[in-house]
């Protein structure tokens, strides 16, 4: 089974970090891939669409190149999309699928997005430097790296070389804030992961997907809205004992 990585809001495949390697090196021949959503990373030139389900389209096109079946894990914007994807997977290619601080229109938007959140979110994407807002993002969404600077000049490097527009951040928050996904349950295992003290998104909203849909959830206790870079053993062990790797 080959892994696909989903990532979330104005972010791309190299913000994953050493995350896939870390995945890569506790599965014994599959191999875990990145896509980059439009708008982002490789396709920053591109523009980034109003609903989810283009999102679905965009990925599903450049997963034809992946062997399937396919483990699929969507890091917030990316668990909206790994979540759309698997209700409309009609050939059954996902097998696995985790959704790491996701949320669906099931939750109110201040449950979303953590009113104490916003100031930074309008501010980094809107009204700050590159540095600034790649300095403030980082602290916004992980707990144990937020002062790293050799992390922090990364994030910034991988902005001015592949800059997200602001037009594009502004279309992916729209598209987040207006999905709820169908009623159909996936055809495939499912896993919530989520973070206790996630400053961006409340882990309220996997406890509401939980509830809804029967999924187990594991929380961590310390970790950020970034759960692979903060705990990124954490993730690989829930993986192992839900019998995902």
């Amino acid at each position: 089974m080959n892994w696909i990585l989903l990532r979330g809001l104005g972010q791309e495949c190299r913000h994953w970090g050493s995350f896939p390697e870390v995945l890569n090196n506790n599965i014994a021949v599959d191999s875990a891939h990145c896509i980059d959503l439009p708008g982002n990373g490789e396709f920053y030139r591109q523009a980034s669409p109003l609903i989810i389900r283009k999102y679905t389209q965009h990925v599903v096109a450049h997963a034809q190149e992946i062997d399937p079946p396919y483990g699929v894990i969507g890091l917030s914007l990316g668990g909206m999309v790994a979540l759309n994807w698997s209700q409309r997977d009609a050939a059954r290619c996902i097998e696995k699928l985790v959704l790491i601080n996701t949320s669906t229109g099931s939750s109110p938007f201040y449950q979303r997005a953590r009113l104490g959140a916003l100031p930074t979110i309008f501010a980094s994407y809107f009204g700050l430097s590159v540095e600034k807002r790649e300095k403030a993002v980082l602290r916004l969404i992980s707990n144990h790296h937020a002062d790293d600077p050799d992390l922090m000049e990364e994030w910034i490097e991988i902005q001015r070389k592949r800059p997200v527009s602001r037009t594009n951040v502004t279309r992916q928050l729209l598209a987040a804030a207006r999905f709820t996904p169908d009623e159909e349950s996936p055809n495939c295992e499912t896993l919530l992961l989520a973070s206790d003290l996630d400053r961006l998104v409340d882990p309220i909203c996997s406890y509401r997907l939980q509830n809804e849909w029967g999924w187990p959830l594991e929380l961590h206790p310390t970790a950020g809205h970034d759960l692979p870079l903060d705990a990124p053993d954490w993730v690989i062990k829930k993986l192992r004992e839900h019998m995902f790797l």
